[in-house]
């Protein structure tokens, strides 16, 4: 997924059950060569970080992703729908 903004172009690779397989440095080419100007982001979304992690590749892992979606949640839980709202506090949450 590419996430086009004014000032950032954010590709988002996301890893639910399947491995890094993917050829991670040609996404951070492509999105180099369409950014026309704006800082990039190639983000890797995933179960575990990979060992070793591409240079200029953000890894996000669920369990840090979910942490901070239910730390910010109060101030916008009035607006999410329901369905969503329920993933995000029924999911497995940070370990202590």
């Amino acid at each position: 997924m590419v996430v086009y903004g004014d000032a950032h172009l954010v590709g988002v690779e996301n890893k639910l059950f399947a491995g890094v397989q993917n050829p991670l440095g040609d996404y951070r080419e492509h999105l180099r060569r369409e950014a026309e100007g704006r800082e990039v982001a190639l983000v890797l979304l995933c179960l575990f970080a990979p060992q070793p992690v591409l240079e200029g590749v953000v890894v996000v892992t669920y369990e840090e992703f979910l942490g901070r979606v239910r730390r910010d949640l109060g101030s916008y839980a009035a607006d999410v729908p329901a369905q969503y709202l329920t993933f995000a506090l029924d999911s497995p949450g940070p370990r202590s």
